[in-house]
């Protein structure tokens, strides 16, 4: 029977022995595995860092493009306004320099009334008005607006 109590505990001591090859294994797998999740959890940590400043970098973007629209929207109207303005200046110099023009046409032939009459009349006193109004007509046009 020692034969068989010694096969028995040879046995158990092999099995034993077995289940502690298991351990250490399942042990070092388990520090594998605790290594890798630590460096998984640091590379989330990573991502997770890079990802706030993605967002605030992007927050700061929509910020700068949303002024930068705003800007433009103000430029745009002031260069409308300034477009209206620029077309009402040319039209009243176009009205002015249409004015100038009749104006001077009218002193034109008015100058051609008295020197008609200054055929007829005496050379003396036509003289002076002929004189009074080519100096209207080639001086300065004061137009006046109705």
């Amino acid at each position: 029977m020692h034969q068989v109590e010694a096969n028995a505990l040879r046995e158990q001591l092999a099995q034993l022995e077995k289940s502690v090859e298991q351990e250490m294994a399942l042990n070092m797998e388990l520090q594998q595995r605790q290594t890798e999740q630590e460096k998984l959890l640091a590379q989330r940590d990573d991502v997770s860092s890079q990802l706030q400043e993605v967002n605030h970098a992007n927050s700061r973007l929509l910020e700068q493009v949303t002024e930068l629209g705003q800007e433009k929207d103000k430029l745009q109207q002031e260069l409308e306004e300034t477009r209206k303005t620029a077309d009402k200046r040319q039209a009243m110099l176009d009205e002015l320099a249409i004015d100038v023009a009749q104006e001077k046409s009218r002193h034109k032939e008015e100058l051609s009334d008295v020197r008609l009459q200054h055929e007829k009349e005496s050379p003396e006193a036509l003289s002076l008005s002929v004189r009074n109004l080519e100096d209207k007509a080639s001086g300065p046009c004061i137009v006046t607006q109705p």
